[in-house]
């Protein structure tokens, strides 16, 4: 394959958009010739036309003379964002892009069976998404292979997050106001099960994982109850879902997927044979030990002054002022942060092993981090020296008093480290080494032509 020369895919958002514009400046920090593409006017094209066909094909054509015209031989997108552009799919019909024999490299941050309300798990999609010349990359190891196992896709890789450094900097002028900082997207009250553990000194995790047990299993049932064939396999996969808990529980930092595949217990073959039903059942269990992001956050607070930003969390922090509960724009991480004596992150139930993008924007603001332990933390970030975690409510305070009394020494290791071994540049380098790798392993199953 020639040099890579890129098209990236722009869209709007709060988020995601922030990600992309990382890779753009690492593209020419790396001298690799990268070309954004705003895909919000495109999208706005198609949507006000009177006739979206023919709307849709101009933008085909144009998009063709674009890849044509600056030779390019890479896309770039969050998500599947671009597989649509430019084509009306029926029984036979490549992506644009594909068709161009140009590799689409896809960052997911948001699980395939998230984004957009689930529309990759379709059929169709999950088809298009197969394609060859498509190469995903999801934020951990354990996501890439139950995407990989339940999609079908066959280049599927797992891509730790990454910051951009010259964006998000540590506010040297801002001056710590609580103990614990945290800015988080959402916040509920403590499910009943794990509310009656907030005044033990070191809860019991297991116990309460136990007692969520069976509304997990309830869960399970609801959501399968629609699809064909839960009747016949219902017995079984209930049957199955109690063990993957019990596991679980043994287990904790292990992913179901890898509980499944690696730890003896077996899904039923109706379960996996369609993502449809495999991601809403995995979610359902999942609820098991969702309670942990909102209680240890609350827990916390009733011990030691905690600070949450980004969302309305009067449910776990009573006294949280106004401003704080609205969103906090990207820019603006750092100097949040910066009120803390140290940042706190605790993963989303779905985000079982790894890391998501927080602990590296805590680290850019050069801020010390406790985050609750996690398969493959230790991969990114060593402890105790860069970053502090927790599994239960002793270690919990003893990361925070710690990363507290050693806040600079914590900031400064963190950043070293991030900027030194989690970069843009260096995932964009990975991205493409990975895209090469699929490419050559396909022409080898291909054969000589």
């Amino acid at each position: 394959m020639s040099e890579p020369r890129f098209l990236l895919l722009l869209n709007p958002g709060r988020q995601s958009r922030f990600y992309l514009l990382g890779l753009a400046r690492a593209a020419s920090r790396l001298g690799i010739p990268a070309f954004a593409l705003e895909l919000k006017p495109l999208w706005d094209q198609v949507q006000q036309a009177n006739d979206k066909l023919a709307a849709t094909q101009a933008v085909g054509r144009e998009l063709a003379k674009l890849c044509e015209r600056e030779r390019l031989t890479h896309v770039l997108g969050y998500g599947y964002n671009g597989v649509e552009l430019g084509r009306v799919f029926g029984p036979g019909v490549e992506p644009l892009f594909a068709s161009l024999g140009l590799q689409h490299l896809m960052l997911w941050t948001d699980h395939p069976n998230w984004m957009m309300n689930g529309i990759a798990m379709g059929a169709q999609m999950a088809g298009l998404l197969a394609h060859p010349r498509h190469v995903h990359f999801l934020k951990s190891d354990i996501a890439a292979a139950e995407a990989k196992g339940v999609l079908g896709w066959p280049n599927v890789f797992g891509l730790a997050m990454a910051e951009d450094y010259e964006l998000v900097r540590p506010a040297a002028d801002v001056l710590p106001t609580h103990d614990v900082v945290g800015i988080i997207g959402s916040a509920g009250a403590v499910c009943a099960e794990a509310a009656r553990f907030l005044d033990d000194g070191d809860p019991d995790a297991g116990a309460i994982d136990a007692a969520l047990a069976p509304a997990a299993l309830s869960e399970m049932d609801a959501a399968m109850k629609g699809l064909a064939g839960w009747a016949d396999a219902r017995d079984q996969a209930l049957a199955w879902g109690e063990r993957v808990l019990a596991a679980k529980r043994e287990r904790p930092l292990d992913g179901l997927w890898r509980i499944a595949t690696e730890g003896g217990v077996v899904p039923p073959p109706w379960l996996v044979a369609d993502a449809r039903r495999w991601y809403p059942a995995a979610a359902a269990l999942r609820t098991s030990v969702q309670w942990r992001r909102d209680f240890w956050l609350a827990w916390l607070a009733r011990r030691r002054t905690v600070l949450l930003c980004g969302c309305d969390a009067r449910a776990i922090t009573p006294d949280q002022p106004e401003w704080a509960r609205a969103w906090v724009d990207y820019e603006q991480q750092s100097r949040v942060y910066a009120l803390g004596g140290c940042a706190i992150n605790t993963n989303a139930a779905h985000d079982e092993e790894g890391c998501t993008h927080k602990p590296f924007q805590i680290a850019a603001s050069g801020v010390a981090c406790v985050h609750h332990a996690s398969r493959g933390l230790a991969e990114l970030f060593h402890e105790p020296e860069e970053i502090m975690s927790f599994a239960g409510g002793t270690a919990l305070l003893e990361a925070v008093d710690t990363a507290r009394l050693r806040r600079g020494d914590f900031a400064r290791a963190i950043r070293e480290r991030a900027v030194r071994d989690h970069t843009w540049d260096g995932r964009l380098l990975n991205m493409l080494e990975l895209a090469k790798a699929a490419s050559q392993a396909q022409d080898a199953k291909a054969g000589p032509a």
